[in-house]
């Protein structure tokens, strides 16, 4: 039993978070079939769960932790930049502060790198257009936004 009175059945709908908060409802087409799974037999659960294919969980990827870790670091770069500099400025100047702040803060950066591209024998080098990646795992794109502020008299 759970801990709202019902029996762990695997409900593809009702998940728990961390923090044990009860997540989703049931809609009103499937009280029949919530209904069976609760308070039916096992026979009757069995046969109802085999009309439902098995749910795939897919993996975190192995870079997942370390970019989470680093996003604190990152933003905290980003805010120290505009405080700097402020706004109004193109987005490559924002870029180059990016990559000197994060290198201030102990952080691998690089800008705009060069790749080779193949492609049935025939090989081209091409520079991939991201801003900023950080520590290999986490791309961060500047951007410059123009407004115009005016001033309304009354």
């Amino acid at each position: 039993m759970n801990e709202f009175g019902e029996p762990n059945m695997g409900n593809p709908s009702v998940r728990f978070d961390e923090g044990r908060e009860r997540v989703g409802h049931w809609p009103r087409a499937f009280q029949p079939i919530r209904s069976c799974l609760l308070y039916g037999t096992e026979k009757n659960r069995k046969s109802l769960l085999s009309l439902f294919p098995p749910v795939k969980i897919r993996a975190i990827h192995p870079f997942y932790q370390k970019a989470a870790g680093l996003t604190e670091t990152i933003i905290a770069a980003a805010i120290e930049v505009h405080r700097d500099k402020g706004p109004g400025l193109i987005e490559s100047i924002y870029e180059w502060c990016m990559l000197k702040e994060l290198g201030l803060r102990g952080l691998g950066c690089i800008s705009q790198k060069m790749v080779v591209i193949e492609y049935k024998g025939f090989t081209r080098e091409e520079p991939l257009r991201f801003d900023v990646l950080v520590e290999g795992c986490v791309l961060v794109e500047a951007k410059a936004r123009f407004c115009q502020f005016t001033r309304l008299s009354s």
